[in-house]
Order: structure tokens, then C-alpha cells, then sequence
């Protein structure tokens, strides 16, 4: 009897087909990998391992990489000097040069990879797993070749998930194989769920370690693994024991080879940030998926998987968590620190400055950005010391600039380009930046600012915030509990039937804060003539956010100009996110 034993119900797979792979009829082939076509690979086809084709790079302690100008032309411009505000469009070549490894996320996630990165879009989580990535490739940079294009014996395996279409294949692969009458489906243990997205990660791992089950010095141990793929060779029994066998031999030869062989696997997620969460079959296909990646990850202290899960879908994916404790328990949350957002500009701008200023250039070619004296040097010769902000007083510019982000790199690199870029076109140089120049670079950047933030949310909450947009204007960027709660009846109706409280969920979303003391104390009694309102948002605070009775409460000052809000009272305050003062901008927060 041959292995590749026909449902007729279900063509070509077995009733039971745990593997997709492993079963399909011969008339449809195997279904195809990321970069792999239909079909089954033949020896003479087993492709080369790819390499990257990259240029030599090499460090100098405490300053630059050397590369030549050119490389960089084409990035950083004068219309974008920082580069790029998106990292997807940097190729891997320009990584090692615009990312400092020496900031706290990457330093932190370098040291221990963790299964869950949990970040809000623009925080850096396709950057961290890039570098990630690429650390692994320059691990394996000088390791012992075995020639001919095949993968060098000591190094590293990376399998990477970094499309939204790549992804999307594994769920419906899932989600096929989870098609049952609603009413069973209601009953079935959650381990069910786990062990199919246990079965469907493997299957990707297996697939991948095809690639090299030709090569001479491979063959024999991958050969459960070629077996497995091509569904190949006469078994007696049960087809569903053969398939559970088939599938476990597969996996343990991949173990096996790793082990022998002394190197790691690397699993990567990325580009969840469009997944339709509010789909129905949502909950149930992604019931298991975090202990299925913890599962993965146990199999072997040489299997490492990181997965990114962003913080606007975070609430729905958790929904289908049943051990919140489980799943999150190797889990890194992104968050920023103002010193870490001065290093990435700092760091940036100067290897702009060596394309477009080299006056910069030299003098702070020297410069050690992880001392936050040579910061504070590098921006006294490229900012004004202070800025009069919208209500006439001055502050501290770079104060002033982070204070209208929400602590996240693309925010903070939109402002500088759109800053440094219109001073640029004028000065020719990147110093001497004007006050005006600021406020018009803070002034456009918030309009991108808003709808990058507020996206995510349009797919969610779109009648809440068409909701927000006529009520909002009415209400001052500063307000009582009181304010709050005399227009929360407005909503009514208006907005999705799952929202339990609008105050709760504009504060997720980052547009409401409580306002607090300079000291961090709550500010239940305010002098009017502080200067400013210091707001606890949910990008900086730690623990829950509650609406106490007696509470004073703001809103961001990117959403106050997003929404229209104005002032009606002689309040004049302006709304700063807590610990973003002169001391925290170049110190550390705490």
C-alpha cells in the first residue's frame, strides 16, 4: 500500500492528514513554501543556501561603521535626512549602519531572545526583529564554508515570517483544519488547538530543512524529513498512526541535525499589525497559537521563536489566551525612554552629516553617544536652547519636540526630518535649525502623527471615532472627571457595542491621560498658574489606568489638534506626558 492513501471526501489527504504537507494528492503537489514553487524539490533542484550579499563592515569603538558615502545616498537625503521612517524600507545592507545597538530595547532583546515582542506600530518591532535577523548572519560571518554554495556547517538557521500574506498561509492551513459543526466546536479542549498550531509551526520548520535534505552531508540524517515532504514509500496500518509517525521522525531528524551540527534555529514573526481580528473564526483559530510557540520553543534549547504582537490588537489576541501567565511569560513590552530616541536622531544625523554637512560631521565625528554629554553637545549645535510654544512661554526644544510624540521612534524621526529637511533647503547646513523651523516641523509631522496612531483603531472602533470627532471639539484639553462623565451619554449608540467605557478605551489607544504632580503624586487640587499638566498616557505609565472621581484628566496634544479641541478657560497649562521634562530627556527615566 502506498503512503499517499486517498479520502475521497477530501482529496488526496487522509481523514485524519495532521501534516498538509505530507498529503497532498499528486495531481495538486506539495503547496509551496515562501520562495519555493509547486511541487516537490528534485536533488538537481535543492537550491543553495542563501547568503547575504553584503559589504564588509567593521566598528570603531564607540563611534561609526565605515562604509563608503554612497551606500547611504539613496537613504539618507535631504528630504528625509534621518532616513526612512518605515523600516521596511531599509535593506539589510544599511541595518548595521542606522541601527545603535547600544540603545536599551536592542541591547535587551539581543541578550535573551523572548517569545512575545509587544509593541504599539512605529516602536520599533520589525527593526528588533531585522536586527535579530542580521545578528545571527554576522555571527555566522567567517565560520567555516563547505563550498559550493551550501549552508556553512557552524552556522545558524533563520526562518523568517515577515509578510501579512506569509503568515495569513499557516492560519488557514489551521483554520482548514479546524472545520467542524459549530456546535462540537464549542466543546473542544483547547489542547486540540494547541497541537494544531504545534503541527502547522513544525510543518513550516520541516519544509525549510528540505532545502538541505539533498546535499551529501545531510542526506541521511534528513531523510525522515524528505520522506515526510514527498509522502513517499509503502507503509502498512493505520494512515493516520503512519502520518502521526511520519511527522514525529521528521521533526526529531531536524533536532537531531541541529544537535549534531552545534547550532540554533531561529523562528521570526513579524507583520501582524493588519490581521482582521474582529473576523469571527478569530478566537477559535487563535485559541492555542502563544502555547503552541512556547511548545516550539521547548522542544530544544536550540529552537528559539520570537513573535511580534502589536499593542492595538493585543486585547483581541489575549481574548483566546486561556493561561495568560503561560503564554506571556517569556514576553518583552517595547517601550521607549526620551534618551533612547535622542540616541536614534543623534546617531542618524550624524551619519547624514557626513553625506550632506561635514562641518557636523567633524565636530562630532568623536562624539560617543552613549554618554549623554556628547548628546547634549551634538543637539546644542543643531537646536535653539528654547522654543515659545503655543501659549507663549518657553520651554526646552527637545523637551518640546518629545513631548508631542508618544515616545516612539517613527514619530520622533518624522519631526527631525521634516525639521531638519525645510532648514536645510535654506541654510545648506544642519545647524542653526530656527525656532520657527521647529514648530513647523512638530506642526506637520502632527497630522501623520494622529492618523498613523488612530489607524490601527479605524479598522477596530470606526464608529467611536466618528463618535470622537463630533463630540470631542466640545470638551477642553484639560478637564474634570465631572466633564467626562456628563458627556459620556453622548456616545450612546454610537459606537461599538463591546466598548465597556470610552474613557478606558481612548486611554489605550494613547489620546487620554490623568493628569498628575511633577512629583508623580495625583493632581486632585492644580494651581492654575503652573505651567504645565503633566499626563499619565498609557505609552507611560505602568499599572491601570482608573477614573477616580475626584481625578483631573488631559488629553494628548497631538489629539487636541486632531480633534479640534480648544481652550474655553483661562487654564493655559500645556500637557506634558509625564517624565518627559528637561532631567528625563537626558537622563534616564524612571
Amino acid at each position: 500500500m502506498r503512503r499517499r492513501c486517498l479520502d475521497g471526501g477530501n482529496r488526496g489527504r487522509p481523514a485524519w492528514a495532521p501534516i498538509i504537507g505530507a498529503w497532498q494528492s499528486p495531481e495538486l503537489g506539495r503547496l509551496p513554501g515562501p520562495n519555493r514553487p509547486y511541487g516537490p524539490l528534485k536533488p538537481a533542484e535543492a537550491p543553495a543556501w542563501p547568503q547575504l550579499d553584503r559589504m564588509p563592515v567593521r566598528r570603531i569603538s564607540g563611534g561609526l561603521m565605515q562604509h563608503s558615502r554612497g551606500n547611504l545616498s539613496n537613504l539618507l537625503t535631504i528630504s528625509e535626512p534621518l532616513g526612512p521612517i518605515s523600516h521596511e524600507r531599509i535593506v539589510d545592507e544599511f541595518v548595521d549602519e542606522l541601527v545603535d545597538d547600544d540603545v536599551t530595547a536592542f541591547k535587551e532583546v539581543n541578550q535573551k531572545p523572548y517569545t512575545l515582542l509587544l509593541g504599539r506600530k512605529g516602536a520599533g518591532k520589525s527593526a528588533l526583529i531585522t536586527d535579530l535577523r542580521l545578528q545571527m548572519q554576522r555571527r555566522n560571518d567567517g565560520k567555516t564554508s563547505l563550498g559550493g554554495g551550501r549552508h556553512q556547517r557552524r552556522q545558524d538557521f533563520v526562518i523568517s515570517v515577515l509578510t501579512w500574506q506569509h503568515f495569513n498561509k499557516i492560519v488557514l492551513s489551521v483554520g482548514r483544519k479546524f472545520s467542524v459543526d459549530e456546535v462540537l466546536g464549542e466543546i473542544i479542549p483547547v489542547e486540540h488547538f494547541i497541537e494544531l498550531w504545534y503541527e502547522m509551526l513544525w510543518d513550516e520548520i520541516i519544509q525549510h530543512f528540505y532545502n538541505l535534505a539533498h546535499y551529501e552531508d545531510s542526506r541521511v540524517l534528513l531523510a525522515p524529513v524528505d520522506a515526510y515532504v514527498n509522502a513517499a514509500g509503502p507503509f502498512e496500518g493505520n494512515p493516520r498512526d503512519e502520518a502521526r509517525r511520519s511527522f514525529e521522525a521528521s521533526r526529531r531528524a531536524v533536532l537531531a541535525y541541529l544537535e549534531s551540527r552545534g547550532v540554533n534555529l531561529y523562528f521570526l514573526f513579524d507583520s501582524m499589525d493588519n490581521y482582521p481580528v474582529r473576523k469571527p473564526t478569530f478566537s477559535k483559530i487563535f485559541t492555542g497559537l502563544f502555547q503552541a510557540l512556547t511548545r516550539v520553543s521547548d522542544d530544544s534549547p536550540r529552537i528559539h521563536v520570537t513573535f511580534c504582537v502589536p499593542e492595538e490588537v493585543e486585547d483581541f489576541m489575549t481574548a483566546s489566551s486561556t493561561n495568560l501567565m503561560k503564554d506571556f511569560a517569556s514576553s518583552f513590552r517595547i517601550k521607549w525612554k526620551p534618551i533612547d530616541l535622542l540616541r536614534v536622531v543623534a546617531h542618524r544625523l550624524r551619519l547624514s552629516a557626513r553625506l550632506h554637512d561635514p562641518a557636523l560631521y567633524a565636530m562630532s565625528s568623536e562624539f560617543d553617544f552613549a554618554q549623554r554629554e556628547h548628546i547634549h553637545q551634538f543637539f546644542d549645535a543643531v537646536l535653539p536652547a528654547e522654543i515659545t510654544n503655543g501659549q507663549g512661554t518657553q520651554e526646552n526644544t527637545l523637551a518640546y519636540i518629545i513631548r508631542h510624540t508618544q515616545l516612539l521612534p517613527r514619530h520622533i524621526i518624522d519631526i527631525f526630518n521634516r525639521t531638519i529637511s525645510s532648514h536645510y533647503r535654506q541654510a545648506k547646513s544642519f545647524t542653526g535649525v530656527s525656532q520657527e523651523a521647529v514648530r513647523e516641523g512638530v506642526r506637520d509631522s502632527q497630522r501623520l502623527i494622529s492618523a498613523q496612531i488612530l489607524h490601527p483603531y479605524e479598522q477596530l472602533y470606526p464608529k467611536l471615532l466618528s463618535a470622537c470627532r463630533s463630540i470631542l471639539p466640545d470638551l477642553d484639553p484639560i478637564c474634570s472627571f465631572a466633564v467626562l462623565r456628563k458627556n459620556q451619554g453622548r456616545f450612546q449608540r454610537k459606537i461599538e457595542d463591546d466598548i465597556g467605557s470610552v474613557w478606558d478605551t481612548l486611554f489605550r489607544m494613547g489620546v487620554l491621560g490623568r493628569s498628575i504632580a511633577q512629583t508623580g503624586a495625583h493632581a486632585h487640587h492644580v494651581d492654575m498658574n503652573d505651567r504645565y499638566c503633566y499626563g499619565q498616557f498609557h505609552f507611560n505609565i505602568e499599572g491601570a489606568f482608573g477614573l477616580a472621581t475626584d481625578g483631573e484628566y488631559c488629553f494628548h496634544p497631538v489629539f487636541s489638534r486632531a480633534f479640534g479641541m480648544v481652550r474655553r478657560t483661562d487654564d493655559k497649562r500645556v500637557v506634558y506626558p509625564a517624565h518627559i521634562d528637561l532631567f528625563n530627556v537626558y537622563g534616564e527615566q524612571a
